[in-house]
């Protein structure tokens, strides 16, 4: 059973936030040094042309000419920092209170985090077998 919520968690927030856009937040977090975050920009960002990208905003973003540079600048940081609360608040957030999840979660009064998670990788796995 933990290795089936550690896999459901990871397929469905770590692998899927660790993607562009998700994955160049990064570029406003000034925890890590400013030399790193260049480098990471460059990486996953810089050296690609628009049609290496998924389709979505960084794609949009390298059509339009948003430079690496640009990522730097004080609008693209408040946009990046922004993208980060969000990501923050929608995880547990948005899976607590979608429908299936609340109607598990209260069923017998309001449950622990950890029990909500098992009940809910334990009925997704029943539909999927």
């Amino acid at each position: 059973m933990i290795l089936a919520t550690a896999a459901s968690t990871y397929r469905r927030h770590i692998w899927a936030y660790s993607r562009l856009p998700w994955a160049l937040i990064v570029v406003a977090d000034t925890r890590v040094p400013l030399a790193t975050r260049r480098r990471l920009a460059d990486d996953m960002y810089g050296d690609r042309e628009a049609c290496c990208l998924t389709p979505g905003m960084c794609r949009q973003m390298k059509e339009r000419g948003v430079s690496v540079d640009d990522l730097f600048t004080a609008k693209w940081q408040s946009i990046f920092a922004w993208l980060a609360q969000l990501l923050r608040m929608q995880i547990c957030d948005l899976e607590w209170r979608h429908g299936r999840n609340r109607k598990r979660s209260h069923g017998s009064g309001q449950t622990r985090w950890h029990e909500f998670v098992a009940k809910s990788v334990a009925a997704e796995a029943k539909v999927m077998n």
